[in-house]
């Protein structure tokens, strides 16, 4: 097995470690000024987002390493630029997690073949990444500087690496999350639990501990009692935090999606036993879903998270997942006119907006939009207490556009469903769907306990409902009439609404990206792909009898990159 592999292309530069010198070096740096121009030239793009963040060149992957350091957020991504497109760890920065400013590359692969994803854990004077370097193993790399742009690799080699006869050991090696318990170092590194059968693996994360960062001992597999997941996921991505009472560990499965567990966790055993579990997307992750997270603490408890966005469209090359749904002739015709000039101005993923997660008495979670995307609103246009009579789309003055913000107070107690189109044409023919259905979920029982059979059988006649789960979808089956979008059938999620039939609604809608936030429970992020100029309508529609939009703002929303600020604040 290879130990080594050729250091990047791209040109690694030292900055000062302190302010003012570090600002004014960042702000003469040619990298810089070469992103500044690439996202000039991409911003007429119709599908590039004008309030999410994606990154200024070629394609990305995974976010990684999200953390908090010395006032600023940082956000660290697979990036492959254009003169080496190895994965490298991409770096932006941004004081309030939605406006977003570039910063150079971070970590470079060699002597690993790639940087892939990992996390970063805060000291007090230095940052620590925990990374998967490809081929040789899991690698550790420290910062202490202003911005955390200087870099250097511990040992540079891995610290739990691959070795010869690996298949035989009782662990896998990637994708590592680190963090610190009176005085040691953790890490969890994803893997599976194999099965009997082929795909009949199950998701699981691997411990190791060390003293020193750089002599990792395998210890055991971490979680314990896992009764959620399914054959076939993984626990790839981990993310393990406290929250609240309890422990969260948000981790991505290949097959099903970004998943987390709320539990236990017995530091004495170290071992961690999930109480609960719920997904953050409903179906596969490709085309168009939700795919890996990283999260980090907020200071009241909650936590930050986002995640990048897969592509239903092809935009800059096909990946491993896109061109499987194409025939061969397909392909090979949507590929003919790629070329390294026409790929300069190429991208395929976004990031969602940051979320916050709250963890709920009954360990469920809430999830909210960070607050601070409502720093991009712009004209509003508001309306009150209007009847919506049934079966009639109706449209609103104002109420348009393809980067906007809907915020959506409504009483549907009478109404079967409830419909918000968006990115709709006049035609009729390229709209996306946003579906509400009131108590049309789970419904939760509970025995009567003056009836002598109820401890043993359930019934509707021997058992009342104690609470009924409504329902919301996204549906992007008829998004785009262009022949090459992949549509992801509908994203479908339960959340309790108000015993009297209100629920409040938050849409964003970003060129191809749709986000929906229903009363701070169910979030739903899906991509679309509207082909034609003229969808940009939004529509309302009360199914089966009338309902009441009690309040209602849009708001056009300005690009988190038409003021880019230096890099000396």
């Amino acid at each position: 097995m290879k130990k080594h592999y050729p250091q990047s292309r791209i040109v690694k530069r030292s900055y000062p470690s302190h302010d003012p010198e570090q600002a004014d070096a960042l702000a003469k740096d040619e990298t810089l000024r070469s992103y500044k121009s690439l996202r000039e030239q991409k911003s007429g793009d119709r599908y590039r987002p004008s309030y999410h963040f994606v990154n200024p060149e070629n394609t990305m992957n995974d976010p990684n390493g999200l953390c908090y350091w010395r006032g600023r957020w940082h956000l660290f991504y697979q990036s492959r630029p254009i003169e080496d497109e190895r994965l490298h760890w991409g770096h932006a920065y941004s004081d309030d997690l939605i406006h977003w400013h570039d910063l150079p590359n971070a970590i470079f692969p060699g002597p690993e073949n790639d940087c892939y994803s990992g996390t970063i854990m805060i000291e007090h004077d230095r940052a620590v990444a925990m990374y998967h370097g490809t081929r040789i193993g899991n690698m550790v790399a420290i910062a202490e500087d202003e911005r955390l742009v200087n870099w250097s690799k511990l040992g540079d080699h891995a610290v739990i690496p691959f070795s010869e006869g690996h298949d035989k050991k009782a662990y896998g090696i990637f994708d590592p999350c680190i963090w610190s318990e009176d005085g040691m170092y953790y890490s969890i590194s994803a893997g599976i639990r194999l099965g009997a059968v082929e795909g009949a693996h199950r998701a699981t994360n691997f411990l190791f501990r060390s003293e020193d960062l750089m002599n990792w001992e395998y210890v055991h597999e971490f979680i314990e009692g896992d009764i959620f997941t399914i054959d076939g996921d993984d626990g790839a991505c981990p993310y393990f935090l406290p929250f609240g009472d309890k422990h969260i560990l948000i981790f991505f499965s290949h097959m099903t999606g970004a998943q987390y567990f709320i539990g236990d966790f017995d530091k004495e055993r170290m071992k961690f036993k999930p109480t609960a579990h719920g997904k953050f997307n409903f179906g596969a992750t490709f085309p168009c879903g939700v795919h890996a997270p990283a999260a980090f603490p907020l200071s009241d408890g909650d936590i930050a998270l986002i995640f990048n966005m897969n592509n239903g469209l092809p935009q800059y090359s096909f990946d491993n997942f896109l061109r499987n749904f194409y025939g061969h002739n397909r392909v090979e015709q949507i590929s003919k006119d790629w070329d390294v000039e026409s790929k300069k101005l190429a991208w395929d993923q976004i990031m969602t907006l940051p979320r916050r997660l709250s963890l709920l008495p009954d360990d469920n979670v809430a999830q909210s939009p960070i607050s601070a995307v409502e720093s991009c609103r712009g004209k509003e246009q508001k309306y009150e207490d209007i009847v919506l009579t049934p079966n009639n789309f109706v449209e609103l003055e104002g109420v348009a556009g393809d980067t906007v913000e809907l915020l959506l107070k409504v009483s549907l107690v009478n109404c079967q469903s409830f419909t918000v189109r968006v990115l709709s044409n006049p035609d009729g023919n390229e709209f996306t769907d946003i579906n509400i259905y009131r108590n049309r979920g789970k419904i939760y029982r509970t025995p009567d306990k003056k009836n002598v059979f109820a401890h043993k059988i359930m019934s509707t006649a021997i058992s009342k409902t104690v609470r009924w789960k409504s329902v919301i979808s996204v549906d992007t089956t008829s998004s785009s009439i262009d022949p090459n979008f992949a549509p992801r059938p509908p994203e479908v999620s339960e959340y309790e609404m108000d015993d009297n039939g209100v629920s409040t609604i938050r849409i964003f809608i970003d060129r191809s990206v749709v986000e929906v936030f229903a009363d701070k429970q169910a979030a739903l992020s899906v991509r679309a792909f509207p082909s034609l100029n003229s969808s940009t309508r939004i529509q309302f529609l009360s199914r089966g009898s009338e309902s009441r939009i009690l309040e209602l703002s849009c708001w056009q929303m300005h690009s988190i990159y038409e003021a880019e600020s230096d890099h000396n604040n």
